[in-house]
């Protein structure tokens, strides 16, 4: 898209001329005038995105979940050694993601400041490694894809949740914010997250969808969680300002759409891998799992219709395993947990 910016030193908008405007018909794009207030904190710093695509590749679909919201869903394997999925550098990546996932932005500017960033990191290792593996690796895995993937900032991921002031209840396991830019269409969303791990797909969709749930019927208190004090406890004053004008109405900001972000990770492995070479394998797990997506997607499809859900966003993301506990343990064997 192009826009024509307000000049703040002028009333009007600037002059925008025919010839001007002929100079962009090699493009073929709309062009829109921008009206909102500048702020000098524009946006809210990502996760480097560097070591996700370094990590994982992407599956291309062909189909996705049909709601009346702009929606995602989207699946990708573990980067392949040979014909085996590269441990190694899942757990290099998830050390990598580890000290974002388990503190506030604040607290990490703060270290930096102070240089003291080396402590944190290994204390953020040791925290993590404490906590329980089926509820740890989903959800980091869900920060990763929906910072690394949709570009949606964390503002609590589900271990801050556990840490945080609370004035409200909230279900979910972990809460991204996004600008409604990233999708150029409706509100700013909040995104409200549900992960599982599970060898039966069908087990893992019915535990996210069952939080989904908890969290949809406490849709008040799930909103209000996130308020100023929130901000102030995760954000510097700058980035807390602009959050504030974003999503809360008494600052003069709009109240933002719930949305759903999923991560699952489920068993899946191919009876033949033995008989085919690296390359061979590598196009086979990329057209079966095309068609195994093809046919497990009316599950989650009838989920949503059933439970009435279709005026929601879901920002859907699959990973497969060979097996989902062994994989974990052999991904935790690398980060050096036991």
């Amino acid at each position: 898209m192009l826009y024509c910016a307000k000049n703040s030193n002028y009333d009007t908008y600037l002059d925008v001329t025919e010839k001007f405007l002929d100079s962009f018909n090699s493009v073929k794009e709309t062009i829109y005038f921008d009206d909102e207030p500048l702020l000098k904190s524009q946006s809210i710093e990502l996760m480097d995105s560097t070591p996700f695509y370094n990590t994982f590749t992407k599956v291309p679909l062909f189909k996705s979940i049909d709601v009346n919201n702009p929606s995602r869903l989207e699946i990708y394997h573990l980067k392949l050694s040979d014909k085996t999925y590269d441990y190694a550098q899942a757990s290099k990546f998830i050390n990598f993601a580890i000290t974002n996932y388990i503190n506030s932005r604040i607290k990490i500017n703060e270290v930096k400041e102070n240089k003291e960033f080396e402590a944190l990191v290994s204390k953020s290792f040791l925290k993590f490694l404490k906590l329980n593996k089926r509820d740890s690796f989903p959800n980091i895995m869900l920060y990763a894809f929906l910072e690394s993937v949709l570009n949606a900032p964390k503002i609590l991921s589900s271990y801050e949740i556990t840490k945080a002031p609370k004035e409200h209840e909230t279900f979910s396991s972990g809460i991204h914010l996004l600008p409604k830019k990233v999708l150029k269409v409706g509100n700013n969303k909040l995104i409200f997250g549900s992960s599982n791990i599970d060898n039966d797909f069908i087990t893992s969709i019915e535990k996210v969808f069952d939080q989904i749930v908890k969290i949809e019927k406490n849709k008040d208190e799930e909103i209000n969680f996130i308020d100023e004090n929130i901000f102030r406890y995760c954000f510097s004053t700058e980035d807390a300002k602009y959050l504030s004008s974003l999503l809360l109405p008494n600052y003069g900001g709009v109240k933002p759409d719930m949305s759903f972000g999923i991560f699952i990770a489920f068993k899946y492995t191919i009876e033949n891998k033995g008989s085919l070479s690296n390359e061979d394998y590598q196009n086979e797990l990329t057209k079966q799992l095309q068609e195994t997506i093809k046919f497990k997607l009316p599950t989650i499809q009838n989920k949503i219709d059933s439970l009435g859900l279709k005026d929601y966003s879901f920002f859907i993301y699959l990973l497969p395993l060979e097996d989902v506990d062994s994989d974990t343990e052999k991904i935790y064997e690398y980060l050096g947990g036991d």
